[in-house]
C-alpha cells in the first residue's frame, strides 16, 4: 500500500479540531465526492487506510497486555523465593 501525504493549513486543520471532525476523514469523503468515484473504488481505498491503522499500534498499546479475556483467568509465572 502506498500513502500519500498532504498538506493542509494549520489553521484549518486547527478549525476542523475545535470541531471534531477527523481530517483525513473529511479530505476522504470530499475527494469520493468531488470526484463522483464508484463504489467498488471507494471501498478499496477505505480498505486500504483501514489496513495500514490496524497494523500502527496506538500509543500505550501493543506492548502491553490487557489482561484475561472473558471466561479466562490471570496466572503468575516466576521465581517463587527460592522454594
Amino acid at each position: 500500500m502506498s500513502v500519500v501525504s498532504i498538506e493542509v493549513p494549520r489553521t484549518l486543520y486547527e478549525e476542523t479540531m475545535k470541531k471534531g471532525v477527523d481530517v483525513n476523514e473529511l479530505a476522504i469523503d470530499t475527494l469520493i465526492k468531488a470526484l463522483n468515484l464508484d463504489p467498488e473504488t471507494t471501498a478499496r481505498a477505505r480498505l486500504e487506510l483501514a489496513t495500514k491503522y490496524l497494523k500502527i499500534p496506538k500509543r500505550g498499546q501493543g506492548t502491553h497486555r490487557q489482561g484475561p479475556g472473558p471466561g479466562q483467568r490471570e496466572t503468575l509465572q516466576g521465581s517463587r523465593g527460592g522454594r
